[in-house]
């Protein structure tokens, strides 16, 4: 029995099937992953965008290092130095008037804790609007709220039942989407009931969706007009992944609560919502809290993380880099796969169900490469490398997915002559 063939045994031994994997990792290095038995893999999936400066970068362990030395306990009940050191610097790449902060563990507490401000702040309102395809998290609140795929949801109901969904506008326009709201509002869920609309400002787990332009801004004018708090999930799109700071800085909006997450710490454990004084101070004493939110060490690898991306112009890069990425794609695959995305958040999906997605994520890892699907079958192939990913290794991941596309299109291309031929010979 070889070691990884042990190591996947034992993880049988002792997880539940929810965390099968095929590969077991024993370090990560900047953009590179590897395994027990030495091989190394080009990162292309960030464990979910969790890693923006790549693994173990040397500033971030630094920092680690260097708290773990000072104060390792979270003292919920004292303010740890770091943790207004990180809400400072976060101050200076939030736009105003988001300059209240609670931070917690993760994204999904997160968006536990955006659920629980909106109703404090609406209390004669029950209701939320999410939807269709979004991804918010698995416990029961964010669950609720949850479309993306229905395994998430299978042998959990019943979920909050103050919850309705719209379609996203994928290959829909907004005005359908309005649409949709208003019809809503008149039959089933009034206006006045909704204490808030949560929405990805890139769909991700959904399927990698840039909504058209004006989206956002006319949520954004609707929620105005019927005093509804707009709650903007950021936890995967968030701190430089789309070339901007925040997604929905690509709108020139603002929400009225934002969650973040995943990327902000480079793979420590903390996320947190944002918002205004006046509508944190719904959250008064007793109200919310989190043994383990805002862990020193965990704010101080945020603080470097943050620290580096600006130093190193990251967000500049990934603006630029990315729109590199998609147009070298397309002017080679444009006919067969569908690329959209925005900066180093990218989805790839084929054209034609003769290609398949689980197919090209199998063989791009036998070739050395990790990659991850989305979407509520599977059907996208997504790109999150790491923001200082660097030029050559970016250009060999690449490279390697090249040759799979092209040789996945000869397969179905052969495929389909082949039977072609069968039914004219028949």
């Amino acid at each position: 029995m070889s070691l990884k063939e042990g190591y996947l045994l034992k993880t049988v031994e002792f997880f539940p099937p929810s965390s099968a994997h095929e590969l077991v990792i024993d370090k990560g290095e900047g953009s590179y992953l590897y395994d027990i038995e030495g091989r190394r893999y080009i990162d292309f999936a960030s464990g979910i965008a969790i890693a923006p400066v790549g693994h173990c970068h040397p500033r971030v362990v630094s920092a680690i290092t260097e708290q773990t030395q000072k104060l390792i306990s979270s003292l919920n009940f004292l303010w740890p130095k770091v943790k207004i050191d990180l809400a400072e610097k976060l101050m200076s790449i939030l736009p105003k008037p988001l300059s209240n902060i609670f931070f917690c563990n993760s994204g999904t507490e997160a968006i536990e804790g955006a659920m629980k401000l909106a109703r404090k702040a609406k209390p004669n309102r029950p209701n939320f609007i999410a939807f269709n395809g979004g991804f918010h998290g698995r416990t029961f609140g964010a669950l609720s709220i949850t479309s993306s795929k229905a395994s998430y949801r299978a042998d959990y109901f019943p979920l909050l039942p103050q919850t309705f969904f719209i379609d996203y506008p994928h290959k829909i326009s907004t005005d359908e989407v309005l649409e949709q709201f208003e019809k809503l509002f008149e039959t089933a869920c009034p206006p006045s009931s909704v204490a808030g609309i949560f929405v990805e400002s890139l769909l991700g787990e959904g399927g990698y969706i840039v909504p058209p332009a004006d989206f956002l801004p006319k949520l954004r004018q609707l929620c105005d007009r019927w005093e509804i708090l707009l709650v903007i999930d950021e936890i995967q799109s968030g701190i430089g992944r789309t070339g901007k700071w925040f997604a929905f800085e690509h709108y020139d909006i603002v929400p009225d609560i934002l969650t973040f997450a995943k990327g902000i710490a480079s793979g420590m454990p903390l996320g947190g919502f944002a918002a205004s004084p006046e509508l944190m101070k719904h959250l008064n004493a007793g109200s919310h809290g989190s043994t383990f939110g805002g862990n020193p060490i965990a704010c101080a690898s945020a603080l470097a993380t943050i620290k580096v991306i600006e130093q190193e112009a990251l967000v500049e890069r990934v603006a630029y880099t990315g729109q590199r990425i998609k147009d070298r794609l397309k002017g080679r695959f444009e006919n067969y796969l569908d690329i959209r995305g925005q900066g180093f958040m990218i989805g790839i999906e084929p054209k034609t169900p003769d290609l398949s997605v689980k197919a090209i994520l199998a063989r791009a890892q036998i070739k050395g490469l990790i990659a991850l699907s989305c979407g509520a079958h599977g059907q996208t192939l997504r790109l999150m490398p790491a923001l200082n990913i660097p030029d050559e290794v970016l250009n060999e991941g690449l490279a390697i997915l090249e040759q799979i596309f092209d040789y996945e299109i000869l397969v179905a291309a052969e495929c389909k002559r082949s039977k072609y031929q069968e039914a004219i010979d028949s």
